[in-house]
């Protein structure tokens, strides 16, 4: 059921088809623009943040749309410091945000009110 939630997310949201691998592939309005989803999913029993497509790479000032969905019983933050401002995404909902990817190098994703929850980090080239 979970499953069938994040891919009905993500199809509303504007993503492409599957790729050659089966996994979901960003769909690119432009070359400016990119379309992916962070979420906040029980993994291996830990609270983590996943990003969707996972191998996302991002070019430095290229505009990246991101909806933040939180499938737990519980309110989670969501912060990318340096880049998004601490915010709160509440149970079994989604916000959506846009924000220019900076210079190159490694980003986290993660919670701010939760610093035990595994992050997840995207690159910028």
């Amino acid at each position: 059921m979970k499953v069938l939630v994040i891919l009905t997310m993500m199809l509303s949201f504007g993503q492409a088809g599957l790729g050659a691998s089966g996994k979901k592939t960003p769909k690119t309005i432009s070359k400016e623009r990119i379309d992916v989803a962070f979420i906040t999913e029980m993994v291996d029993g830990k609270k983590t943040w996943v990003m969707m497509p996972s191998q996302s790479v991002f070019k430095k000032g290229q505009m990246v749309k991101a909806k933040v969905i939180n499938l737990l019983d519980a309110p989670h933050g969501f912060e990318i410091p340096g880049i998004k401002k601490p915010m709160v995404v509440m149970a079994h909902s989604s916000q959506v945000i846009e924000y220019k990817a900076p210079k190159a190098g490694s980003y986290a994703v993660k919670c701010h009110m939760h610093p035990a929850h595994v992050a997840t980090k995207f690159t910028v080239k």
